[in-house]
Parts: C-alpha cells; structure tokens; sequence
C-alpha cells in the first residue's frame, strides 16, 4: 500500500495532472460554445445559435469519450507505471481489442449502478422517514425525509463510482492476464476457469492450423 502511494505522489502526479488538463480544455470549449449560442440567441442570429450547439454538442460527445478513455489510461498507468500517452494508447488499443467485452461490462455496470442509486436512496429515505416519525411525530417528516434521499443518492454515487472503477481494473488486469499469458496465484479462483478455457481455445486453434 504505501509503496503504491509514494509511486503514485512522485511518479504518476504529472500524468494525472496532463489528463484532468486535455478534459479541463475540452470542458471550457464546451461551455463557451454553449455560452455562444446564447449570445447569438440574444442577438437572433440562428444560423450562428445552430453552429454554436453543434459544436457544444459534438464537445459533449468528445468529453464523455475522453472521459471513458482517461479512466482506462489511469488503470494503464496504475498498472504498467507508462506515462500518459502511452498509457491511453494501450487502453485505447485494449478497449478496441476487447469492444465486445468491455461494451457489456459499461451496459451491465450503468444498469448495476442505477438499481443500487435507487435502493440507497428508498432505502435511506424510507428508514430516516421512519426513524424521524419515531423521534417526532408531531413534526413533519417531508423535508427531512427529502434530505436523506438526497444523502444516500450522494454516497450511492461515490460508492458505485468505486465500484465501476474497480470493474474495470479487474476487466483490464484480466485480459492483460490473458493476453500476455500471465498464470499464477494472483488470478482469482473465479477466474481461473476462464482464462484455463481460454488456454484450451488457444490450443485447439493452434492444432487446426
């Protein structure tokens, strides 16, 4: 663990710092075309006010795939110790390697992720509104009530966040495994029958050929 921190604190802090820099860019841009298109609307130049959300729109578009693509960089680097580029070159060649996969992983990870939001926040809602009614039935719980939703929807986020991001350090450190032939103790045991049925796919093509 603390090995891991310092290389990360005196090694890595400039590549993380590039990466948050390329999305503040591409954020900024993003915002200003939106607040063009306002200024033209101001004006009722539509022609411009077009241009300006299309841009903002296709920004939009550029930063959410920049942001799946600095997340799988940020792995790379905790992984291999590469700098940034390299490190988004390699996720990126990854991801495109394994679409099929890591395409399930997102659409099975968002659905996840939106049933345990959920949950939290009925959840946290509906034991604060019973503990509140407990406390103070004289009161009326409907504030209160509407702020524990709020509160659960946020540690809801942060803790399924964490869980994205260690589905996909473990969808990469499993086909970086596979790829590179990598066998040993730190495979977990739940998935060493795959990558051994992958090792019996591989042979089995070898031998046709």
């Amino acid at each position: 663990m603390c090995p891991a921190v310092v290389n990360a604190i005196f090694w890595h802090v400039g590549s993380l710092a590039f990466g948050s820099l390329i999305l503040a860019i591409v954020q900024f841009l993003k915002w200003m075309m939106r607040f063009l298109a306002e200024q033209a609307k101001v004006r009722k130049n539509r022609v411009a006010q077009a241009i300006f959300r299309a841009a903002a729109c296709c920004l939009w578009c550029f930063e959410k795939c920049l942001k799946f693509l600095n997340k799988n960089a940020y792995i790379q680097i905790a992984l291999k110790g590469t700098d940034f580029c390299t490190s988004a070159q390699n996720a990126f060649a990854l991801v495109l390697r394994n679409l099929i996969r890591f395409g399930g992983l997102a659409m099975l990870g968002a659905l996840l992720s939106f049933i345990g939001v959920v949950f939290m926040c009925s959840a946290t809602g509906l034991s604060g509104y019973f503990i509140f009614q407990a406390f103070y039935p004289e009161l009326s719980p409907i504030v209160p009530t509407i702020l524990y939703v709020v509160i659960g929807y946020i540690i809801g986020r942060a803790f399924l966040n964490v869980f994205s991001l260690a589905c996909d350090t473990s969808m990469q450190c499993f086909i970086i495994s596979e790829e590179m032939s990598h066998r040993g103790d730190f495979v977990p045991s739940a998935l060493q029958s795959l990558i051994v049925e992958q090792d019996l796919n591989s042979g089995q093509s070898k031998s046709c050929c």
